[in-house]
This record gives C-alpha cells, sequence and structure tokens, in this order.
C-alpha cells in the first residue's frame, strides 16, 4: 500500500477521473469541507480522497457486486449505522471495511 499521500496534481487528476469534472469546476458539497463536526467523527478531505483514489477499494468495489450493492443498501437506508453493524457481520464486507480504515489510518499520518 502507499502511504496515503498524493501530489496535489494527481488528487485532482483523481477527483476530475471520478467525477467528469476538474475540482475547480464544481462547488464542495457540506461532507468535503473541512469544518468540525460536533462529535469530531466527520472525515477531512484528505481522508476521503484517499478513500476514493485506492485502487485496491475502487477494484473490490468493482469486483464484487456483492459488496456494491451492500455499500448502495447502506447508503440508502435512514439507519445507516444498524446497516453498517449488520453487514460487518459478513466476513468479506468486514474485510472491506477494514480496507478502507488502513487507507483513512494512512491519510491521518
Amino acid at each position: 500500500m502507499s502511504t496515503g499521500t498524493q501530489p496535489k496534481g494527481e488528487e485532482d487528476a483523481a477527483i476530475t477521473a471520478s467525477s467528469g469534472k476538474p475540482p475547480s469546476a464544481r462547488s464542495k458539497r457540506s461532507f468535503e469541507e473541512d469544518a468540525e463536526d460536533e462529535d469530531g467523527a466527520r472525515l477531512r478531505r484528505r481522508h476521503l480522497v484517499a478513500v476514493a483514489t485506492s485502487k485496491d477499494i475502487r477494484d473490490t468495489l468493482l469486483g464484487d457486486e456483492r459488496i456494491l450493492n451492500t455499500v448502495l443498501r447502506i447508503d440508502a437506508t435512514d439507519r445507516a449505522e444498524e446497516a453498517l453493524d449488520e453487514a460487518c457481520e459478513d466476513p468479506a464486507f468486514r474485510k472491506f471495511t477494514e480496507k478502507i480504515l488502513d487507507r483513512l489510518e494512512e491519510a491521518s499520518k
């Protein structure tokens, strides 16, 4: 795995590839801001970029329809925390979440 840091140009290229627009051509969404949240759990932009640009995470999502559908189901529910807890009972999904947590840890260094 990489160190979790990317040069700004690579980061912008990855964002452009994922959204179809360069970062300067679209407005930031509220979750992309680096503002503090009440409990300190909000991810910073560098964390979101680290996850979004991870080839390993992307390959897992594209290669395992079951994991992709689980992520979509969690995203669509009003009870995401419960759905995530339930999904983590599946060893394959748990391994996927551990990949994400590893990337987040790398991005925090």
